[in-house]
């Protein structure tokens, strides 16, 4: 439903620049078939009416900024279709002021015809057509038995086509059919569009039902994997440390493999227990987090993996403010498996740096470092789970696939965005490396 009246608050701002448009458009007509081509038209008549589509346009988009989200669900079809209707009206004038059915300006009608289809649905594309044709019958009649003026643009002094019984007939039987003709055409391609769409987004609800009852087994599955898996390891170590005697080497080395294997194994588990747990969240509990405070605080659990690859770890922080509505725990996760990728992927000797910057209505965290780069075409693919790049598996064959599948979903959990730029510009002298660049909504800050 949310996603409905989102449509509907598009499609009226679309007609109201439309309207925009259709008053510079009329405004250079009126300029250049009086000046240039010595038309004589009833300008304060058009000035007039240009002037109340102007402020009818204007009282619509101050309406749509005061308008709240709630209110405008309540008046959301009201809105659109007062809209049309007005436009049609306010067209029909146009239409009488500048020649009335000699003028071919009348083919508008039918544009409007095709958006109302579009835009409602079939019983009101109908009334708005039925109002379209009456009005265009009424200007012609009302013209035809000299009940109102008629203002002429083209010279037809001699035989003046308005007052021609059988041009009149032919021009209204052809305008009111084409016009019913148009509503039909956009009516059925539309409902047709919608029935496709519900299909689709009936089908993407049996998709996502079916992911979320798969990420459940998973979890499960994981949990239920962890704790022989873990017990496994345990056993394995007792026995390296000499608890149960003395092994000859060619066990030892068998057993130190075992280990290796079951740390694996145990790392994928965890990671699969993350990325489904994520999977199964319809939300969070987000709380207000310092993010200067809480980097601080993870980058000291890698003093030690960065002094083994003798890495410089670089932390530049924010004197404005970084407050932001976050689950602690879930962004610590998504924070830390940024920075161990970087690790991971930058050789000795290399720089990571992380760089926080506080602005009005957001917080900007980029995580970037010296190492391997990702290349263009895979940038987008690094997201999806198991995927790891060529160059990434080259240097390091350890891997899951999916810490950064776990830190999307995570972002998406905080409404954050992130976005990736290989080779970066940090250290440009060097065209290498990855950044991960991080946004979150910010919020007020806190003392």
């Amino acid at each position: 439903m949310e996603k409905l009246e989102k449509q509907f608050q598009k499609h009226v701002k679309w007609l109201i620049h439309i309207r925009w448009g259709w008053i510079v458009f009329v405004s250079l007509a009126i300029i250049t078939f009086h000046q240039i081509f010595s038309i004589d038209l009833p300008i304060l008549q058009l000035i007039i009416l240009l002037f109340v589509l102007g402020i009818y346009n204007l009282t619509f988009v101050l309406l749509m900024r005061k308008l709240t989200f709630k209110k405008f669900e309540k008046f959301a079809s009201l809105l659109i279709r007062s809209q049309l209707f007005i436009d049609f009206l306010l067209l029909a004038l146009f239409l009488h002021y500048t020649g009335g059915i000699e003028n071919p300006i009348a083919i508008y009608f039918i544009f409007h015809v095709i958006m109302s289809s579009f835009l409602l649905n079939k019983n009101y594309a109908y009334q708005h057509t039925i109002f379209g044709v009456l009005l265009f019958i009424s200007i012609a009649l009302l013209e035809y038995f000299s009940v109102i003026p008629h203002y002429p643009v083209f010279d037809y002094t001699q035989n003046p086509l308005f007052t021609n019984t059988f041009y009149v007939i032919c021009v209204l039987l052809a305008f009111s059919s084409a016009l019913f003709f148009a509503t039909f055409m956009g009516t059925t391609i539309s409902g047709e569009i919608k029935r496709k769409d519900k299909i689709l987004e009936k089908a993407n609800k049996v998709l996502q039902e079916q992911d979320k009852i798969k990420s459940e087994y998973v979890l499960m599955i994981s949990h239920d994997l962890h704790e022989p898996i873990a017990t496994v390891q345990n056993c394995i170590q007792i026995v390296l440390d000499g608890y149960c005697g003395n092994c000859d080497p060619g066990v030892t080395q068998t057993l130190k493999r075992a280990t290796k294997w079951t740390d694996k194994m145990i790392h994928l588990i965890r990671d699969l227990a993350s990325l489904s747990n994520l999977n199964v969240m319809v939300s969070i509990n987000l709380e207000p987090l310092c993010i200067n405070k809480t980097i601080t605080n993870i980058l000291k659990d890698f003093d030690q993996q960065t002094s083994q690859k003798s890495i410089n770890l670089k932390y530049k922080k924010s004197s404005r403010n970084t407050w932001i509505a976050a689950d602690k725990e879930i962004f610590s996760h998504i924070l830390t498996n940024l920075i161990s990728n970087a690790i991971k992927y930058t050789p000795e000797n290399g720089t990571i740096g992380i760089d926080l910057s506080g602005h009005k209505t957001k917080v900007l965290l980029e995580i970037w470092d010296t190492g391997i780069g990702i290349p263009a075409k895979y940038q987008e693919k690094v997201f999806q789970d198991f995927f790891r790049t060529p160059d990434a598996i080259k240097y390091e064959k350890d891997g899951t696939g999916l810490g950064l599948s776990i830190v999307k979903l995570g972002l998406s959990l905080h409404n954050a965005k992130i976005k990736i730029k290989s080779p970066h510009d940090k250290l440009p002298k060097l065209h290498t490396g990855t950044s991960f660049i991080l946004e979150f909504p910010a919020i007020k800050e806190i003392e």
